[in-house]
């Protein structure tokens, strides 16, 4: 991405994009070692149930009944900012469906720009509480984690040195099965970062700055247009992807006894990987216009 973006060039390619897509996406779940995807039913909050909001998610697997689960977190957009505690529902990729859960969590996640990190079937984000004091509002940041199996929220201490440091520069990631922070010296355009690593799960004190890098000359772009990550090679959606869970779901497969269902195959796929970098351009226009306004 390069440095200076015309914001007429911005401007056009929103104009194209249809308003609902803008606030609320179709979420996907694609398991690259069988070549099939599955798109979810939408959850009971959206736009015209609720107006607008915004979301954060989680995916993982529940060691224990290894359902495969996407937790929801949507905060409605009220009258001062966004509402706590947010809208949460789970989706059970063994029931097949959104159902609602109770929560008290009073922690704002930042916009467009978290990240989640998956630890023993716990999901993990940076995230935030808001305060008021003598007028002023004050903020802290902290790590708010999601357990897949008994679907509790909880939360992590950071450092003194994260806890008092804006939460739209850092993100939660996983280096070497251990919970890490990377932390920018800037949302966009960063010049440096330092990743924390909790070497001991749960322990404040175990903390420790591993790595301070030199981002000069690298990637350019928001800290969170671009990711990567590892995954482990399951059958997951080997069943559950042709079904589509009463959606039509887009399913490719390897072998094929003829040219012209080989052919029908390969198109499916191509519609994957169109439908997969339609969300992703959208969701990435919408982050890099986002830090784009703010620095104006």
């Amino acid at each position: 991405m390069s440095e200076y973006v015309p914001v007429e060039l911005v401007i056009e390619i929103l104009k194209r994009l249809p308003v609902k897509s803008l606030l609320q996406f179709s979420i996907i779940l694609w398991n690259p070692m069988i070549r099939r995807s599955l798109t979810l039913p939408l959850p009971c909050c959206t736009l015209d149930s609720y107006g607008p909001s915004m979301f954060a998610l989680g995916f993982g697997v529940d060691p224990k009944t290894k359902d495969h689960k996407v937790v929801r977190l949507a905060y409605v957009q009220g009258d001062e900012g966004y509402e706590v505690p947010p809208v949460v529902e789970v989706f059970s990729l063994h029931l097949g469906s959104w159902r609602g859960i109770h929560s008290a969590v009073s922690y704002n996640i930042t916009e467009y720009f978290w990240s989640q990190a998956l630890i023993n079937g716990v999901v993990h984000w940076v995230a935030y509480h808001l305060s008021k004091k003598n007028g002023a509002r004050t903020f802290r940041s902290l790590i708010m984690s999601f357990d897949l199996g008994s679907e509790e929220f909880g939360e992590l201490k950071l450092p003194e040195s994260l806890a008092g440091a804006s939460p739209i520069n850092m993100s939660a990631a996983v280096f070497g099965g251990s919970l890490t922070i990377l932390q920018y010296d800037s949302r966009i355009w960063a010049s440096s970062c330092s990743i924390w690593v909790m070497k001991e799960y749960g322990i404040v004190e175990s903390w420790s700055n591993q790595f301070n890098i030199n981002l000069g000359g690298g990637v350019w772009g928001t800290k969170d247009s671009f990711y990567a990550g590892s995954y482990t090679e399951s059958l997951i959606l080997l069943t559950e992807g042709n079904k589509g869970l009463g959606r039509e779901a887009s399913m490719v497969s390897s072998a094929s006894s003829s040219a012209d269902e080989e052919s029908g195959r390969e198109d499916e796929g191509v519609n994957v990987v169109v439908e997969s970098n339609e969300l992703r351009v959208k969701s990435v226009i919408i982050q890099y216009t986002n830090a784009l306004l703010s620095q104006l």
